[in-house]
């Protein structure tokens, strides 16, 4: 009998153990889970207010600004990353504009830049975004119509997204053409969109950026410099060609070519229609010669770019397309979880305990010195009880004594 309740007791023992095991580790695992997703949180609240501070920097905003703007962006449909949104605000800071709403235009066109773009440039859109907002500047984008400079960096957006379409040139070497040129050509007056013309050309002939710009460069230059001389090397009468250089730096370039592409003589008259210009080099040549023989596709690619800035649809619809896809609402899920995680209640509260802590132990300040009457405070008051504890321990002592 005391064998069987032995081993009855045992049973027991040994089933009451395997049940609140389970039970034990599954508390263990939640709260880990929850420590760690807590833990997570909080990081990501900590590198989301690094990024709201360096929009403050860039743009002067005042801390209840950056939340107003951070706001709005939220409430952007798009894949975009909320973190990218204000990477794009700080550029916008660096680029002079200081206020949310137009803050809010700029990001919402950059959003768009690089949604639509952005795969073709592979982690240099921050850049991108920064050169295209110089380029819709310094080019003049819009400014007939009154467009504002987001609204011009959609402009050169949707040329530069048609353009691509339309050939094997490449975004990132249009925008490297352009960058490059815009000296020149703003002073040429020869327009963003018959550069990306001329460079689309230069790209598909597997020409390079670097060197294409450099000799286009010296070329307008040497335009005005030897005007006698390009006329003579393109067969044309001086006065003709002074005056539709003075009228259309593009036309006099596209005419120029080609004329000197018109020659029976071959590759050899061509070197020598040149030689007397002051242009240089094997590269240089091989541009020349480039661009000489693809007159045709230059003037295409230019009427293109000028009829999609004209219209700026093209980048808004390969925005829509590549931000409706599975993969974009993928991550247009996540990012509404991560926003939701971030902005809880009980994160805010873990943010708020945090910084409480922190000023009560003086590892931050406060403007008016609260945190420090309230440090005193607690150091007087502590004292006083551990006096206290410690008079009544003794006393205590002694009466066992």
């Amino acid at each position: 009998g005391q064998s069987r309740a032995s081993r009855g007791a045992l049973t027991s023992l040994a089933d009451g153990f395997n049940k609140y095991t389970t039970m034990v580790a599954s508390t263990t695992a939640a709260v880990t889970g929850l420590v760690l997703s807590l833990k997570s949180t909080i990081d990501y609240s900590k590198e989301l207010d690094d990024k709201l501070a360096d929009v403050r920097k860039t743009t002067s905003l005042t801390a209840y600004e950056v939340e107003q703007l951070d706001g709005l962006l939220s409430k952007l449909g798009t894949r975009t990353s909320r973190m990218d949104l204000l990477s794009f605000a700080e550029e916008g800071g660096r680029l002079g504009y200081d206020n949310v709403e137009e803050l809010y235009e700029f990001v919402d066109a950059a959003n768009k830049i690089s949604v639509a773009l952005g795969p073709d440039f592979r982690g240099n859109v921050e850049e991108t975004i920064r050169t295209m907002g110089k380029l819709a500047e310094q080019y003049q984008v819009g400014a007939d119509i009154g467009a504002s400079v987001p609204e011009a960096m959609q402009m050169i957006g949707s040329a530069i997204n048609e353009v691509g379409m339309a050939g094997s040139n490449t975004a990132p070497f249009l925008v490297d053409y352009l960058k490059r040129m815009v000296g020149i050509s703003a002073q040429a007056k020869i327009s963003a969109q018959d550069t990306i013309g001329f460079a689309a050309a230069l790209d598909e002939a597997g020409q390079t950026a670097e060197v294409s710009g450099t000799v286009m460069s010296n070329l307008v230059t040497k335009l005005f410099k030897k005007t006698g001389d390009f006329a003579k090397a393109a067969n044309m009468d001086l006065g003709k060609f002074s005056k539709l250089l003075d009228n259309d730096v593009n036309e006099a370039l596209l005419v120029f070519f080609e004329n000197i592409n018109a020659t029976d003589g071959g590759l050899a008259e061509f070197v020598e229609n040149i030689d007397g210009l002051g242009i240089d080099g094997q590269r240089a040549t091989g541009v020349l010669a480039t661009l000489a023989a693809n007159v045709d596709k230059i003037r295409q690619r230019q009427m293109l770019a000028n009829q999609a800035l004209r219209e700026n649809t093209s980048l808004q619809d390969e925005y829509n397309i590549k931000n409706e896809n599975f993969a974009a609402t993928v991550e247009k899920l996540q990012k509404r979880i991560l926003g939701f995680i971030a902005d809880n209640a009980l994160t805010r509260w873990t943010k708020d305990m945090i910084m409480l802590t922190a000023g009560l132990l003086g590892v931050t300040e406060d403007a008016d010195g609260t945190f420090e009457k309230y440090r005193n405070r607690i150091k007087f008051v502590t004292q006083v009880v551990v006096l206290l504890v410690t008079a009544t321990l003794s006393y205590i002592a002694a009466l066992k004594l």
